[in-house]
């Protein structure tokens, strides 16, 4: 059973963000028997007591919040507000949490998952020189959304999108051998999502709205969109608000709601998929709620609520994912019901948020921690894994190591994907995971007038070095012979530099043959001729 520690924090200034989403992991983790414990500083909101209904929770001593934090090697005069969150400089925090796991944890940490914008390298660093002295193997997990401080991380995590979405973000603030799971494929979200994801009706017309601004709602917005839209103009649309008891103008919105027919509050849900699947639109704040609206599909206007949402939802809203309003400093009332309006009239489209996530985030990190030792299975292609693919298809390692290194277009992928479902010299298989995680993609395409078919697969980043690779062709391989028979010859090309796609063709009982083409390898595999 792996060891794992969780070192976050929520408040009434931090939000609830980073909790909830480690509680998501944590959920994950725990269903492969990993030991999850959190290590959380008591603050006004911390969400302890939340977190204690289901995991061990180690408490780090209250801090008083001050602006006079002093920390090594700032990066930028954003990292000034976030060294606050601490509530103490990064020093002493390593040092507490060093003491509360010396008290409490007996057994070796395989790994440290690190989820808080006051943490970076000086932290790390400390708790590496103690972890690593018990468990030379030990490793970090670091969640990051901002891409502008040092980490000492084995891998780094950051589910945004933004213009520049890509590993050279953390380029210069992690090693080189640092994985680097970018993008919102890895968001951490509840399985629920996944599950209801090809539940999701169609949204023709504009009948219901949900506003959801976060925990906590510092500023406001739950109450300045239901009045933009406490009008005769929209009194035909349903509104399901879900707000805090203990938010700002919570009972100023409980009045307002009182007056509006069709207007229903929830201030407390384990859960907002069921809201999602049945609402036409959304009107919310950026953070983790963007990818679960995206994977249900759900229509978006966002109102950002903290500086490191600007990015991404400029980004989301470029790309045509949803509208992005502004700030919250800058949104009014005829900001959001022009934008509703706009909406029910058709005047505006949203690309489907299928092309930036399918829900699966959690389940591909908790196997790149934990590793995955059960059976792979296999299903085919179908129509909802048009974006997957092309997630897939434009990994930069895959492009690297490809015949065709340009990115492939949604234009592009959209034709090609249409016809490969209707080629029937082409088997398409998806691997997925015993929870329907898919990890995988494997092809083969019968050359025309030949008994040859030739092989390419690819696996996501994320699960990549678990051993996965030559099972998943193995069985891949069975899949083959039982449609297409015994009377085929399998071939694949790898490029020579491709070290790993070569190794893995030869433990899968491939064989080398000539190439022609020079930095060219290419393996065979015959039925008759498998040892």
């Amino acid at each position: 059973m792996k060891q794992i520690i969780i070192r976050c924090d929520a408040s009434n200034l931090i939000g609830t963000g980073h909790v909830m989403r480690c509680r998501t992991l944590a959920r994950r983790l725990r269903q492969r028997d990993a030991d999850i414990t959190f290590i959380c500083r008591c603050q006004d909101g911390d969400l302890i007591t939340l977190l204690e209904e289901e995991f061990k929770v180690l408490t780090l001593s209250h801090q008083k919040i001050s602006k006079n934090i002093d920390n090594k090697n700032r990066p930028s005069k954003n990292q000034e507000l976030y060294n606050t969150w601490l509530g103490c400089t990064q020093e002493i925090d390593a040092m507490q949490t060093i003491q509360a796991l010396r008290d409490n944890i007996k057994t070796n940490v395989q790994w440290l998952i690190v989820d808080h914008y006051g943490i970076g390298k000086e932290w790390e660093l400390c708790l590496r020189n103690y972890l690593q002295k018990q468990e030379p193997l030990f490793r970090i997990l670091v969640i990051d959304d901002l891409a502008n401080r040092c980490h000492d991380a084995d891998i780094i995590l950051d589910q945004n999108l933004s213009d520049d979405a890509t590993e050279s973000r953390y380029q210069e603030l992690v090693t080189s051998s640092c994985l680097k799971l970018i993008g919102p494929q890895y968001a951490l979200m509840n399985p629920e999502y996944a599950a209801l994801r090809e539940l999701t009706p169609n949204r023709n017309d504009l009948q219901r709205i949900l506003i959801f601004f976060g925990g906590i709602d510092n500023f406001g917005l739950t109450f300045k969109t239901l009045r933009a839209l406490n009008t005769a103009r929209f009194s035909h649309l349903a509104i399901d608000i879900v707000v805090s008891m203990k938010s700002l103008n919570y009972s100023d919105v409980v009045k307002l709601a009182d007056q509006r027919p069709k207007t229903t509050i929830y201030s407390s849900l384990p859960s907002l998929a069921c809201l999602m699947v049945r609402a036409d639109l959304a009107i919310g704040a950026g953070g983790t709620t963007t990818w679960e609206r995206a994977c249900l599909r759900l229509p978006t206007f966002i109102v950002s609520v903290a500086e490191n949402q600007i990015a991404a939802s400029k980004a989301l809203d470029k790309y045509g994912f949803i509208k992005f309003l502004g700030t919250h400093k800058n949104v009014d009332e005829t900001d959001i019901s022009s934008a509703v309006d706009s909406w029910e009239n058709k005047k505006m489209a949203f690309v489907s948020g299928e092309y930036l996530t399918d829900g699966y985030g959690a389940d591909r990190i908790a196997i790149a921690l934990t590793g995955y030792s059960n059976a792979i299975y296999l299903r085919d292609t179908n129509t909802s894994d048009e974006a997957l693919l092309l997630r897939w298809a434009n990994d930069s390692s895959v492009r690297a190591v490809s015949l065709n290194r340009n990115n492939i277009s949604m234009e592009q992928h959209h034709s090609w994907f249409e016809n490969s479902l209707l080629n029937p010299d082409r088997i398409h298989l998806i691997a997925v995971t015993r929870d329907n995680a898919p990890i995988g993609q494997i092809r083969f395409d019968r050359l025309p007038d030949s008994s040859s078919v030739r092989l390419s697969f690819s696996l996501d980043k994320a699960v990549r070095g678990q051993g996965l690779a030559v099972p998943f062709i193995r069985a891949a391989l069975n899949a083959l012979q039982q449609r297409w028979g015994d009377d085929i010859e399998v071939f694949a090309e790898v490029l020579s530099e491709n070290h790993a796609s070569q190794a893995c063709f030869a433990r899968s009982r491939f064989q080398q043959k000539p190439s022609e083409v020079v930095g060219l390898t290419i393996w065979q595999w015959h039925p008759m001729q498998d040892p």
